[in-house]
């Protein structure tokens, strides 16, 4: 659509008047003119374009100023929708995070993701399989801080302490180094390193080691046991008194001892010392493991520690309503290795069966 408008050098209005409009050409008209419209503001999800409104010369078409052309016959503007239609998906990241290292050779990372936006802005957006998504897709790690790091003082790890008790030494290297980029190592003469060098030694395990011979106490329970639930597979008791326990179940007996080395914690078995076996287990901290009891288990076990000892009876019954079957008695039978007989020595031990 055009719009006509004639150009004259000047109108007066009366023999007063000084009004005048813009000058122009001589016997030239201009017009607006549609000219189409914006590119489209966005590639999906509905962008918008808005017309494009020249002022034009009549003659050749050619664009001239808007001032040329009446501003009261000007079309009005109009805005319209355009690409309309999902966006495909895209891969959406993060920020790296913080570089891991501050020298040497480091890793930053990010989260990368392939979603589908379903409403511009992001607000509603779906994660999709990467394999939708352009390939290959944007790193989701970088490397950072390629640097040397400065000369410094390099520890090892601690070694294990060399006693147990009564005093001991730890140790660990100590060496001059200095991290390049790429991350390897050159190692350099102390001279280079000149904060004060890490000490390579320290004490542990400073308390006093208990002597075998010593006679520690032992905590009795003093309390008779009686087992009630047979769904029970393991039961807990502790030395002193007596425990009765259905056949088959696994029991363990603690030995509750102070002052003294548990591990050096001996059982016997009607005076005659167990030794471990896929029958008995004795645990670090001393205390005596029954697999699957059987009729032959019934007796007085013993806990030994140094010079102090401590019993409890154990009674076997059968299960209510069942009673172990001769070949079960045998099964069980195989299971039970023969003690070995504790070795001479003096205190309660000394009058244990050795046969």
């Amino acid at each position: 659509m055009i719009i006509h408008s004639i150009s004259n050098r000047s109108l007066i209005f009366g023999t007063s008047s000084n009004i005048r409009v813009a000058p122009g050409s001589p016997g030239k008209s201009y017009s607006w003119k549609e000219k189409g419209y914006t590119s489209c503001s966005a590639s999906c999800l509905s962008g918008v374009q808005e017309l494009i409104i020249q002022c034009v010369r009549d003659e050749d078409g050619k664009n001239a100023s808007p001032y040329m052309c009446d501003p009261l016959t000007k079309p009005e503007n109009r805005v319209r929708t355009c690409n309309d239609h999902p966006c495909p998906p895209r891969w959406n990241h993060t920020e790296f995070s913080q570089c891991t290292k501050s020298c040497g050779i480091g890793i930053q990372t990010r989260e990368v993701t392939c979603i589908h936006e379903v409403t511009r802005g992001g607000t509603n957006t779906v994660v999709v399989p990467n394999s939708m998504c352009p390939q290959p897709p944007p790193p989701d790690r970088q490397y950072c801080n390629v640097l040397d790091c400065p000369v410094r003082w390099h520890a090892g790890e601690w070694s294990k302490c060399s006693k147990t008790c009564g005093g001991g030494m730890k140790q660990r290297d100590v060496v001059c180094k200095q991290i390049m980029a790429q991350s390897h190592v050159v190692e350099r003469p102390p001279s280079q390193c000149n904060s004060p060098r890490p000490t390579n030694t320290k004490s542990c395990n400073s308390r006093p080691c208990l002597l075998d011979t010593s006679a520690p106490e032992i905590s009795l329970a003093n309390s008779s046991y009686i087992q009630h639930d047979p769904k029970k597979k393991k039961v807990t008791v502790k030395v002193g008194g007596s425990a009765t326990i259905f056949y088959g179940t696994q029991v363990k007996i603690k030995c509750p001892v102070k002052g003294y080395n548990r591990t050096k914690i001996q059982w016997a078995k009607d005076h005659q010392i167990i030794s471990k076996s896929k029958k008995y287990k004795i645990s670090k901290k001393g205390a005596l493991r029954i697999t699957s009891l059987s009729l032959r288990d019934h007796g007085v076990y013993t806990c030994v520690a140094g010079r102090s000892s401590a019993n409890l009876t154990l009674v076997v019954k059968p299960r209510p309503g069942e009673f172990p079957s001769s070949e079960e008695i045998e099964r069980h039978k195989a299971l039970d290795e023969p003690s070995s007989p504790l070795a001479d020595r003096s205190g309660p031990m000394g009058g244990f069966d050795r046969s």
